[in-house]
């Protein structure tokens, strides 16, 4: 089929035209005709609109905390804070049923309705979707030499900002660097990193560019949660649950730099794949606030509740672990 105009045509009239010819020729799964970021085939499930780019799918973090963990999580009043949520049980935004194990994924959707998706367009270079790569359960898995993603909207952080990572490592040489916003020459520079793992455990870096935060050793193939917080220039970041670290934390001089996102490397200078992650992400959460204690348990106990860790991970940090927890009531 051809249609040709003899004037422009506006956004919207583009749009369905472009609908028209994704339903009848049957190309939805491969067609955003609104230019939102969601195909089509996403928007009819989801119940949006396929010709409105200002009507897309969203989700309610706070709700999906609140079902998890069974009780009011009282988090509707920071959803407004959430930079980025993706979530490996969720990749397409329609639960994984457009996915099969295996798949090289080049879009990880981002469910905080800020359309910060996980994109990678070279084939070679996209993520694998394991179906039970993490606990069981799905996750990204990341081959440790070029696999990444680079974030549509470039820089989320600044001055302040909590993240979590749910994800385990595999053992290589190099550090494995998860999530960068990251600029050599530029003061400031940060990202999340398992730093020289040695053996079968590796330490866990906040780093921010005029100094670093060690956190929590962790082992290869183990799944952990880790958590990151930076209250106006002040870092910390632990990992397995509680709400602070036991080395304490690192001031900091400059913000993290305007440039651009990638999770499972950095770039260094005309290294586009320094130290590259090995290993599989499940779920990253990023606030562009510093949480306070109570908000940060309920999270990490989300986490533990969903990715099956509650033997491994003390959310509130009093010594019990999760499961000891919820068995004594």
């Amino acid at each position: 089929e051809m249609i040709i105009f003899d004037t422009k045509l506006s956004d919207s009239e583009q749009a369905k035209i472009n609908y028209y010819l994704s339903k009848k020729w049957r190309l939805e799964d491969r067609m955003d005709s609104d230019g939102d970021g969601f195909n089509d085939t996403s928007e009819e499930t989801s119940g949006t609109s396929p010709i409105d780019s200002s009507d897309y799918p969203q989700f309610d973090f706070s709700d999906t905390v609140d079902e998890q963990i069974n009780e009011a999580s009282g988090l509707d009043s920071i959803e407004s804070n959430l930079s980025l949520w993706l979530d490996a049980s969720n990749i397409d935004m329609l639960s994984n049923s457009s996915l099969s194990d295996g798949d090289a994924i080049s879009t990880w959707k981002d469910l905080s309705g800020n359309g910060n998706n996980g994109q990678q367009s070279v084939t070679n270079e996209q993520p694998l979707f394991d179906s039970d790569g993490l606990n069981g359960m799905a996750g990204l898995d990341l081959d440790g030499t070029n696999d990444s993603f680079k974030l549509k909207t470039g820089a989320i952080i600044n001055s302040s900002y909590t993240m979590f990572f749910v994800a385990q490592y595999e053992l290589k040489d190099t550090s494995s660097v998860m999530f960068s916003q990251y600029d050599s020459s530029t003061s400031g520079r940060m990202n999340i990193q398992l730093f020289e793992p040695s053996d079968d455990t590796a330490e866990l870096w906040s780093w921010a560019g005029t100094g670093y935060k060690v956190s929590d050793v962790v082992s290869s193939n183990t799944p952990f949660i880790y958590t990151t917080k930076n209250n106006n220039r002040v870092v910390d970041g632990w990992a397995y649950g509680g709400t602070k670290s036991d080395t304490g934390t690192i001031s900091i001089t400059a913000d993290a730099p305007d440039v651009d996102n990638y999770i499972g490397k950095q770039t260094l200078s005309s290294n586009q794949y320094f130290q590259p992650f090995k290993g599989v992400i499940s779920e990253i959460v990023i606030f562009d606030t510093a949480l306070t204690d109570d908000q940060i348990i309920k999270i990490q106990y989300y986490l533990s509740k969903k990715w099956g860790l509650e033997s491994t991970v003390d959310s509130d940090g009093d010594g019990y672990m999760d499961s000891l927890e919820e068995v004594a009531g």
